[in-house]
């Protein structure tokens, strides 16, 4: 693929080039909710089918509209970043399985990143499997009263916006951390709480995981990626100055670099696929 194509890719579905690392969040950057939105936005399942679906709501919408005489303006066009699907999905629950496995509701555009999801009308991420779901509400500018009434396994902590930050967030941790265990052990889940949080520390592989799903999704080969990503890329144009045995030593690391791609591939699709990450 040229790289005119590969760049139409990333316009298309308004990801990153995959060989700038600086360009996908650190693992820290995200919780779990919206890393696996960055996940799922990039399954081609997931993008074929919302495509499809994106036309059949349109439809409803327009059909809605001209029934209850709305002005159908005031939707959304399919083509539109921040169009939503809802109708089309649970209409068709078998048609739009791809959609309907990856537990998520509402079904936003996958062109859609974290940010633009933050920042939209799409205030309410949820999904759908045995965690519960999860709000994500967008910060504001102004203060508000917090009017929400909690899930049982929730909690809230008051910050002072005027008082340094650090002994807050240690003295909230450390309450949080407790507040955690003693809830696991009232539930008899300390032992899934332990697992979990174990679980979670592989996240510092999750950038690397979505550079090689963009990259695979542009047409890159995995020898590609994996020189890229292990850095012998720029080793390949010195080969000429090399000795034998130094080039029989980078032609070995090429072989694992690839192969080492073809797991992280495969990773990728495991964390889009599991709600355990």
């Amino acid at each position: 693929m040229r790289g005119g194509g590969r760049e139409g890719a990333r316009e298309r579905w308004n990801v990153p080039d995959w060989r700038d690392e600086s360009a996908y969040p650190k693992p820290g950057d995200l919780p779990d909710e919206l890393w696996r939105w960055e996940f799922i936005r990039r399954m081609p399942d997931y993008r074929a089918a919302w495509s499809k679906a994106a036309e059949r709501e349109y439809e409803i919408l327009c059909r809605i509209a001209s029934e209850s005489s709305r002005d159908l303006s005031r939707f959304l066009t399919s083509d539109s970043l921040y169009f939503t699907l809802t109708h089309a999905v649970y209409s068709s629950r078998e048609e739009f399985h791809d959609i309907l496995k990856y537990r998520n509701h509402p079904f936003p555009n996958p062109r859609l990143d974290y940010h633009q999801l933050l920042q939209s009308s799409l205030v309410t991420l949820r999904y759908n499997d045995q965690e519960g779901g999860t709000l994500i509400i967008p910060a504001e500018p102004i203060a508000r009263e917090v009017r929400d009434l909690l899930f049982p396994d929730r909690i809230l902590i008051e910050f002072d916006l005027m008082e340094p930050g650090g002994p807050q967030f240690a003295r909230a941790r450390a309450r949080f951390e407790r507040l955690q265990r003693d809830y696991a052990k009232k539930l008899n889940s300390s032992d899934r709480l332990t697992a979990k949080l174990r679980t979670r520390r592989r996240n510092d592989k999750w950038p690397r995981y979505l550079r090689v799903l963009d990259a695979v999704a542009e047409g890159v080969t995995y020898e590609e990626i994996g020189k890229e990503l292990k850095g012998l890329a720029r080793a390949g144009l010195e080969i000429e100055g090399m000795s034998q045995k130094q080039v029989d030593v980078y032609f070995s690391e090429i072989e694992r670099a690839k192969s080492d791609a073809y797991k992280w591939h495969t990773a990728a699709l495991r964390v889009a696929n599991s709600d355990k990450r």
